[in-house]
């Protein structure tokens, strides 16, 4: 009942943004990026046709809706949160837990934390994972827009 709910309201709260046009969607996400992302991010609308082209063959899922999301948000296109742009460093690093035995790894081991300019993600010692922004996605080399909190 309570899923019932929660994506009854988060439904009728989601029908205007699906009403605008992927142009104005795209355009904040663009700027978004360049506020609060990494340095030379490059949304999937402002790559060329061949570089679109390209990352879809490299990676055929991102042809797909998230259907991770919560259902009233399963309507976006896995492109929509998508980025390219240079791989962290160490020089990303802004913090990091002590003994972190691989801070650049999007998802910390338990116990662990890191962040870097424009993510934050952290994992408990009991194993639940948390993350906020601009996650390097390591097997398939581009950024995606992440927000999520689950036990690992």
């Amino acid at each position: 009942m309570k899923d019932f709910l929660l994506n009854l309201v988060l439904g009728t709260l989601t029908a205007p943004l699906r009403a605008w046009p992927q142009q104005r969607i795209n355009g904040f996400l663009v700027r978004f990026g360049k506020a609060f992302g990494p340095p030379g991010l490059r949304h999937f609308s402002e790559l060329s046709l061949a570089e679109q082209q390209e990352l879809l063959a490299r990676v055929p899922v991102l042809r797909t809706n998230h259907s991770d999301f919560l259902r009233p948000f399963q309507w976006i296109q896995r492109t929509t949160t998508v980025w390219l742009g240079p791989a962290p460093t160490e020089a990303s690093i802004l913090m990091v837990s002590e003994g972190n035995p691989d801070p650049l790894k999007p998802i910390p081991q338990p116990g662990h934390f890191v962040v870097l300019k424009g993510y934050m993600a952290a994992t408990t010692a009991e194993g639940i994972h948390d993350r906020l922004g601009f996650r390097w996605d390591d097997s398939d080399l581009f950024y995606e827009l992440s927000f999520s909190v689950k036990l690992r």
